[in-house]
C-alpha cells in the first residue's frame, strides 16, 4: 500500500500561497557558487547558495499584505504585524561559530499555524518545492525537535517523492544528517539543484564540536562553514520546542537566509502569515471528530493520594496539587483536590481517619515527585492506593472493545483500525511480565471470545511499543518495533494477507501501539481510531498532543483518504469525565492563544478592559479567550464597606444601612433542644434501611465533543453509563461507630452522639453494604443522622 496525496486541498494550498506571497518581487535566481576559505581567502570548496534580494522594508510590506489577504478570506484571523521579527545573535570568535570573528547573524522568521492532522508536513515539503521552482532557492535544512519528528519527516519525504515528481520536474535530493558521514555535507553544499537536510536540534547541538572541526573529507574545511556558506533556509517543525537561548544560538549558527516555522501551538508568534485554528479544522471536517470515553470509579471507598501537578507559586515556593478521598461539608465522601505545600496535613484536607498522621514530607520539582510521611513516593500524575489498577484495566478493556467494534464496522471499507496507548513507565510494558503488557493480553484474550474474527489471533502478535530509551535498538525486537512504528506506516495500515510470510504477517497484525511521551509530537497515523491515556500516566502530555496523534483523516488499503464520518471518529479513553476533558481541551487551546496574544500585546489579558477583550474576541473567535477572572464580593466585604462608609462620614454618626445590619446581628440568643434517643435511632434506622448505598464500581460512559455557537469545544453524553467492574469488599471493616462519629464532628455544624446511640444505629440497620462499601455506609449514616436531628 502506498499513501496517496491530493494536490488540490484548499486549506493546504492557501497555507503554501501565504508563504510565497512573502517573497513577491524576488527574482528567480539560479544558485550561485560561493567560495569557502579557511581564513586565508584562498578558495577551498565551491558551494551553491541561496540569495535574497528583498530588503527588510519589502519583506515587511509583503508580510502585512499577506496577513491582510488572509484576514479577508479566513475564519481564523491574524493580527497584522508592525515590525519584522528576527532572531539575532552576535558571535565574538570564529571558534564559537565557524565564521569570521565579530560576526552578527540576523534572520527573519515567518510562522504558519495549522491544526495537527491537517497536513502540516505536506505543506512545508511542498512549500520547499514551490520556493525552489519560483525563486531558485536550493538549500533547505529541516530542523526537528526529536527523533520521532525527524523520522516522520523522512517518511513523508519518501512517501511524497512520486507525488512531487509529477508536480515538479526539477530534481530533489534529501538526506538525514549523520556525524559519521560528513561527506554528505559536502554533497549538500556543492550540488546546484534542490537539497534538503533533516537534522534534530539535539544532534546539531551535540555534534557542534565535530561540525567545527576541520575534516580531510572536506579538503580540510569545517562542515559548519560549508553549511553557513549555502545560506540555507530553515524549516522549523514544532518550533515551540526551540525557544531557549541555546536553541536560538544553534539556529543562528546555520547562518540562515530566513526561517519558516510550522506548528499547531506556537509559543512565540514570529510574523504569522497563515492560521488554521482547531475550531476551523474541526468545523470544516478537515480532521476526525472526537468522542471521549470516561472510565471512572463510582462511590469510591478506598482512600488514595493522587499527585495531579507540581509547580512553584508566585513566590517561588514549591507546591503540589493533591487529590484525596474526602468528607465534604454536605456529608458526602468523594474525591477532592487542593494545592498544598510541604508539611501540609492530608487529614485536614480529607477529614477521614484513614489519613490520620499523614502529611507531605517533601516536594521535588526536578523528579516531579511527592514524598509522604509514611515513606511513599508518588510521581506527578500517579496515584497511591485507590483503584488505579482497576481503572487502568477498565481503560484497556474498553479500548480493545472499541477497537474490535470499529474494525468490524470499517473492514468492508478497507480501513485497518489502530489504537494507541500512552503509558507512564516503560518498565510497566517492555518486560515480558510488565503490568500493562499482562493486563492487555489478559483483556484481549477475554474479549476476543465475543469476536470470531479475532479468536485465532494470538495476543502477543497484535501489540508493539516504541520508547525513547530503545530508539537505538537495544535488542533485535527493539529495532523491529522502531522500524515498524517510525519508518513503516504502510505495514501498520495494511491488513495481513493469506500468502504473507510469517514476518510480514506479524508486522501487519500489529494494531495496538504502546508508547511513552516519545510520540507526543511529530508522529501520527491516519488510522489511529482509539487513544487510551492511562490514568497512571503523568500529566506532562497535554490533551492537544495526545489527540493530535489521531486527528488525521483515515485511509483505506489503496492509501486514499476516506471521507465517511463513521470512519473519521477518534475515541479518547480517559480517566476523567468527558465534560472535564472537553473543558480542559478548550482551556489548553485558550492558553496557547493566550500566550500568542499576550506576547503581541506585551501585557496580561487580565488587565484588559471589556472593550479591548471584545476586540480580541472579534479577531480570534469568541470561544478562544480564557474567561475574565471574577472577584466575588463576599458578605463580609460588603459589611466592611458599610463600616468604612460610616466611619468616613463625620456628619452622620451611623449609616442607616449599617444600623439595619447591626440590629440583625447584635442579638444574643441561647437555646437548648432535648432529643429522644430512642426516636432518633428508630427514624435513622428506618431511613438507613431504605437508603440506596451503591457498591463501588468502575464505570464507562461516552460523550461526544462538539463546537458550540461561540466556536468553543464542549461535550454532551452519547451513551448511558456501563459498569465494568465491581470493587466491593476491598477494605477491612472499620470501627463503624467511631467512623460515623468522626464524620458527624467534621460536618457543619459539628454534632456529637454517644457511642451507645451510634452502636444501636449500626446494629439495627443490618445492611450488607456495610461490608461492600464501608465508607459509603458510614457517610450515608452520618448524613441521615444530621437530617433527622435537624428535623
Amino acid at each position: 500500500m502506498r499513501l496517496q496525496y491530493n494536490a488540490d486541498q484548499e486549506h493546504q494550498t492557501r497555507a503554501i500561497d501565504a508563504v510565497l506571497r512573502m517573497f513577491a518581487g524576488q527574482p528567480r535566481k539560479e544558485s550561485r557558487s560561493a567560495f569557502v576559505d579557511n581564513k586565508t581567502l584562498a578558495p577551498i570548496l565551491v558551494c551553491a547558495n541561496n540569495e535574497l534580494e528583498l530588503n527588510d522594508e519589502q519583506l515587511l510590506a509583503n508580510l502585512r499584505a499577506a496577513q491582510k489577504r488572509h484576514n479577508e478570506n479566513a475564519f481564523s484571523k491574524i493580527e497584522e504585524d508592525a515590525e519584522l521579527r528576527k532572531i539575532s545573535q552576535y558571535f565574538v570568535s570564529s571558534e564559537d561559530n565557524g565564521m569570521l570573528e565579530d560576526e552578527e547573524v540576523s534572520f527573519p522568521n515567518f510562522s504558519v499555524e495549522m491544526e495537527t492532522g491537517t497536513g502540516k508536513t505536506y505543506v512545508f515539503l511542498r512549500t520547499i518545492r514551490e520556493l525552489a521552482d519560483k525563486f531558485g532557492f536550493c538549500k533547505f535544512v529541516i530542523v526537528a525537535p526529536s527523533i520521532a519528528v525527524r523520522e516522520n519527516i523522512l517518511h513523508s519525504l519518501r512517501s511524497t517523492a512520486a507525488h512531487f515528481a509529477e508536480l515538479y520536474k526539477s530534481p530533489c535530493e534529501f538526506m538525514r544528517y549523520d556525524s559519521a558521514k560528513l561527506g554528505k555535507v559536502r554533497s549538500f553544499a556543492a550540488a546546484a539543484h534542490l537539497q534538503i537536510m533533516v537534522i534534530t536540534l539535539q544532534a546539531f547541538q551535540r555534534d557542534i564540536t565535530v561540525m567545527r572541526r576541520a575534516s580531510e573529507s572536506l579538503a580540510g574545511d569545517m562542515p559548519l562553514r560549508l553549511l553557513q556558506a549555502t545560506r540555507p533556509i530553515l524549516i522549523l517543525d514544532e518550533p515551540q520546542n526551540m525557544e531557549t537561548d541555546l536553541a536560538k544560538i544553534s539556529l543562528a549558527r546555520f547562518n540562515p537566509l530566513f526561517a519558516l516555522r510550522y506548528s499547531a501551538t506556537h509559543r512565540d508568534p514570529y510574523n504569522i502569515v497563515h492560521r488554521l485554528s482547531p475550531a476551523d479544522a474541526y468545523s470544516r471536517g478537515l480532521v476526525k471528530k472526537i468522542q471521549v470515553g470516561e472510565v471512572l470509579s463510582q462511590n469510591a471507598a478506598v482512600p488514595f493520594v493522587r499527585v495531579e501537578q507540581i509547580s512553584r507559586n508566585a513566590n517561588g515556593i514549591l507546591q503540589a496539587k493533591i487529590a484525596v478521598l474526602a468528607h465534604h461539608k454536605d456529608g458526602s465522601v468523594a474525591p477532592k483536590s487542593k494545592t498544598l505545600m510541604s508539611e501540609s496535613n492530608l487529614e485536614m484536607l480529607a477529614r477521614l481517619p484513614a489519613y490520620r498522621m499523614l502529611h507531605i514530607d517533601d516536594i521535588d520539582i526536578s523528579d516531579k515527585t511527592v514524598r509522604l510521611s509514611d515513606g511513599r513516593v508518588i510521581r506527578e500524575g500517579e496515584e497511591a492506593g485507590g483503584y488505579g489498577d482497576e481503572i487502568a484495566r477498565g481503560q484497556i478493556a474498553m479500548t480493545i472493545r472499541e477497537h474490535f467494534k470499529r474494525q468490524k464496522l470499517l473492514q468492508r471499507r478497507g480501513v485497518k483500525v489502530l489504537s494507541l496507548f500512552f503509558i507512564d513507565k516503560v518498565d510497566n510494558y517492555l518486560p515480558e511480565d510488565g503490568k500493562l503488557r499482562r493486563m492487555f493480553e489478559e483483556c484481549f484474550d477475554e474479549i476476543k471470545a465475543d469476536y470470531p474474527e479475532w479468536q485465532d489471533v494470538p495476543a502477543s502478535e497484535v501489540h508493539n511499543g516504541y520508547f525513547a530509551k530503545s530508539v537505538q535498538g537495544n535488542s533485535e525486537s527493539d529495532v523491529k518495533s522502531y522500524d515498524l512504528i517510525m519508518r513503516d506506516k504502510e505495514s501498520l495500515l495494511t491488513f495481513p494477507a493469506a500468502d504473507d510470510d510469517e514476518q510480514t504477517r506479524k508486522r501487519r497484525r500489529a494494531a495496538f501501539i504502546f508508547s511513552h511521551s516519545a510520540l507526543r509530537e511529530g508522529w501520527d497515523n491516519p488510522n489511529i481510531m482509539q487513544i487510551c491515556k492511562l490514568r497512571m500516566a503523568p500529566s506532562e502530555m497535554r490533551r492537544r498532543q495526545e489527540v493530535g496523534r489521531g486527528l488525521r483523516l483515515a485511509v483505506n488499503q489503496k492509501g486514499v483518504r476516506v471521507a465517511d464520518e463513521d470512519a473519521n471518529l477518534l475515541t479518547v479513553i480517559a480517566a476523567e469525565s468527558y465534560a472535564d476533558y472537553a473543558r480542559n481541551y478548550q482551556n489548553e487551546i485558550a492558553e496557547d492563544f493566550r500566550a500568542v496574544i499576550e506576547a503581541k500585546l506585551g501585557e496580561s489579558l487580565d488587565s484588559l478592559t471589556e472593550e479591548e477583550r471584545k476586540k480580541l474576541a472579534d479577531t480570534y473567535g469568541e470561544g478562544i479567550l480564557p474567561p475574565q477572572p471574577r472577584r466575588l464580593e463576599t458578605k463580609i466585604a460588603r459589611a466592611t464597606k458599610l463600616i468604612r462608609k460610616s466611619r468616613a462620614d463625620e456628619t452622620d454618626k451611623i449609616d442607616p444601612e449599617f444600623r439595619k445590619l447591626w440590629e440583625r446581628i447584635s442579638a444574643k440568643t441561647a437555646y437548648r433542644i432535648n432529643f429522644s434517643s430512642a426516636k432518633l435511632i428508630a427514624k435513622v434506622v428506618a431511613q438507613l434501611k431504605a437508603e440506596n448505598i451503591a457498591p463501588p464500581t468502575v464505570q464507562f460512559q461516552m460523550g461526544r465533543i462538539n463546537l458550540n455557537d461561540d466556536g468553543a469545544f464542549d461535550a454532551m453524553p452519547s451513551t448511558g453509563a456501563r459498569t465494568l467492574a465491581s470493587l466491593e469488599n476491598r477494605l477491612p471493616l472499620p470501627d463503624f461507630p467511631a467512623l460515623i462519629a468522626r464524620l458527624l464532628q467534621n460536618g457543619l455544624p459539628p454534632l456529637r452522639l454517644t457511642r451507645k446511640t451510634l452502636c444501636a444505629i449500626v446494629v439495627k440497620s443490618d445492611r450488607e453494604e456495610m461490608i461492600q462499601n464501608p465508607t459509603g455506609f458510614a457517610a450515608a449514616a452520618a448524613r441521615i443522622i444530621r437530617q433527622e436531628m435537624a428535623n
